[in-house]
């Protein structure tokens, strides 16, 4: 079983046309500790990681609305979503396309069929990743907040903080 720093199960979104790969993952997700939830488009995925970043997407090349590659870019673009985790699942996995994915910024990339062997210790490792970046940024957060309370005390420092960050 994953163990969490919260409470709550990390989320892992599967984007998928496929009902059967989304069963799948799901059955052997769920399992494991992760909360799955399942997008058989590309824009019902993207607009569900606007509304909340999940922890972890596993992405298909191929959907009926747009390409993998498309919603990758739309991901990679967002300075919220810029970091998060990204497989690409893929029956199509040509050198091709494998290129452009990393070139894309993908985390990892995967040829369907997949192994579990493969995918659950993948996937447990890219949700640690994210939870630590998720820290990273928290802790920048807290210390910039400070800094600012700092300088706004003293008139004659105000600013030094952050151009010393800076």
């Amino acid at each position: 079983m994953l163990k969490t720093t919260e409470s709550a199960a990390p989320r892992v979104f599967v984007i998928d046309d496929d009902g059967e790969i989304r069963r799948v993952l799901r059955q052997l997700l769920a399992p494991a500790g992760y909360a799955v939830e399942e997008f058989a488009t590309a824009e019902e995925g993207l607009g569900r990681i606007r509304d909340e970043s999940p922890d972890l997407v596993l992405l298909d090349l191929r959907l009926p609305d747009r390409s993998g590659h498309e919603v990758l870019e739309q991901i990679r673009s967002d300075p919220a979503t810029r970091l998060l985790p990204v497989v690409m699942l893929t029956g199509f996995a040509t050198p091709v396309a494998r290129l452009r994915a990393q070139t894309e910024g993908v985390t990892d990339f995967l040829a369907k069929p997949f192994s579990p062997e493969e995918l659950l210790p993948r996937v447990r490792a890219l949700v640690m990743l994210k939870q630590f970046a998720d820290e990273h940024e928290h802790a920048e957060h807290v210390i910039l907040t400070l800094a600012r309370t700092i300088d706004a005390r003293d008139p004659h420092t105000a600013g030094h903080s952050g151009r010393v960050a800076d």
